[in-house]
């Protein structure tokens, strides 16, 4: 299609990445849809706003709002709302389990999105492992609380071109015969020393179409600072 491949030249143009705690679209510190084992250190703390432009004529777009706080040490604690979930605002929950301290540890973490939802609630196990400085991966499981419980596989990627401009890429799967692949750029606005930091983001959501999900061309804000 057109559209996908103008917006796919747009990503190619600001290919790069820098592992930062951000919220995902979804609201969990993380890539794009799949939360990653990264965490808010204490009293750090996250905000976002999405605005989800469909890209089929399925359903309607969609916009999201989103908060994290490193509540404690080695969890972290926010809220999520807006159009979807259609039900009202969640809490989000995320533990940190890994004590490794070296340069690059394999870090896991474990976790609840959109808890009191009837539809859209998950609890996920999720590992993040530092490749080399500016190159990390991510893989876990997540399950779907529905009418059943439905498992699901998630991985992404994350690259540092340097610290002012980003690229995610992760891919999911809901216990369905197909998976979803979403990519997304960030943009660091903000320069210098300070310790508040503000991002541009531009994702896209299931790129290829898959199943019967919608594509999403997604554009958001994004800030991080220390209380």
């Amino acid at each position: 299609m057109n559209y996908l491949s103008a917006l796919l030249f747009i990503f190619i143009v600001f290919l790069s990445s820098y592992s930062m705690a951000l919220p995902s679209i979804n609201g969990t510190t993380g890539l794009i849809t799949m939360p990653t084992a990264d965490i808010l250190k204490y009293r750090e703390y996250n905000v976002a706003i999405d605005y989800n432009l469909n890209l089929d004529t399925r359903n309607p777009s969609e916009y999201y709002y989103k908060i994290n706080v490193g509540a404690l040490e080695n969890t972290e604690v926010g809220f999520v709302g807006g159009s979807n979930p259609s039900e009202g605002v969640f809490i989000n929950f995320k533990w940190h389990l890994s004590s490794n301290t070296g340069r690059f540890p394999l870090l896991m973490a474990i976790g609840f999105e959109n808890l009191t939802s009837t539809h859209n609630s998950d609890f996920y196990i999720v590992s993040s492992k530092k490749i080399r400085s500016d190159l990390g991966l991510h893989g876990g499981f997540k399950a779907l609380f529905k009418e059943k419980v439905v498992p699901g596989f998630m991985a992404g990627i994350d690259y540092a071109y340097n610290e002012s401009l980003l690229i995610f890429g992760d891919l999911t799967n809901t216990g369905d015969n197909y998976y979803t692949v979403n990519v997304s750029t960030l943009y660091k606005l903000s320069m210098g020393e300070s310790t508040d930091d503000l991002y541009l983001r531009a994702s896209i959501q299931n790129l290829f179409g898959s199943g019967n999900d919608d594509t999403y061309f997604n554009l958001g804000i994004c800030y991080f600072n220390i209380l």
